[in-house]
């Protein structure tokens, strides 16, 4: 008996490794093949067995068919791993779907899955990307009551959105809450603002040029220039 489930066990974690291997270099479909020789032979998939699935059709751009196994994998019990999970907000995000981003993130909500701030950067990026700024705030200031403290990227990619969009006022607004929040802008922040305020006029860049000469390293700050 104890030999029977260890040969189980050893069985479905080489066809996981061979799976995953072959979601690596893009063959999803012959992935699943094996997904499904595994379920119909009795063995029950982990979330190994699903995130493996999940990721690799994500990233082939069959986004369907990896929503569907998601759903699947929750519906059968199994717990999403969390980095998973972020990396597939991610992968829709950036692929501008940020609609569906936002509905499986609804979903794993309510199953009881706590988010994390990769999570939320990864949506509010993607809210911006699309030049919803409206949801992008929304989303930006409900962070706390959900536990998730800001961080410095989140804050920056914030500024970036409404300069995207010629909102500079905005940009330096939330550029000057970071210190009072504890907050200490980096790079990408400066850099972001800049290239905003350039667009605004003289008076604006030399204002700012002046908050940076006092506030940043100047070797960081001429690497900008």
């Amino acid at each position: 008996m104890r030999g029977i489930s260890f040969q189980h066990r050893l069985s479905s974690f080489l066809r996981n490794c061979k799976t995953d291997g072959l979601c690596k270099v893009g063959h999803e479909d012959e992935a699943k093949e094996i997904f499904e020789e595994m379920k119909a032979q009795g063995m029950i998939p982990d979330v190994i067995s699903y995130s493996s699935l999940v990721h690799g059709f994500c990233c082939a751009g069959k986004l369907e068919e990896s929503k569907r196994l998601f759903n699947e994998m929750v519906d059968q019990g199994v717990q999403p791993n969390l980095v998973q999970f972020n990396v597939l907000i991610d992968i829709l995000c950036k692929e501008g779907k940020v609609i569906e981003a936002k509905k499986l993130l609804e979903v794993t909500i309510q199953r009881g899955i706590i988010l994390d701030l990769v999570t939320y950067n990864s949506l509010i990026d993607g809210f911006c990307k699309i030049g919803d700024l409206s949801s992008a705030r929304k989303l930006f200031l409900s962070m706390p009551s959900k536990g998730c403290e800001h961080n410095e990227i989140s804050y920056t990619i914030l500024i970036n959105g409404y300069c995207k969009i010629w909102k500079v006022e905005e940009a330096m607004n939330l550029y000057n809450e970071m210190p009072q929040v504890g907050k200490r802008p980096n790079v990408k922040t400066y850099s972001t603002l800049l290239t905003g305020l350039l667009q605004t006029g003289k008076q604006a860049k030399l204002k700012l040029l002046g908050s940076f000469s006092n506030n940043y390293p100047r070797k960081g700050f001429n690497q900008m220039l």
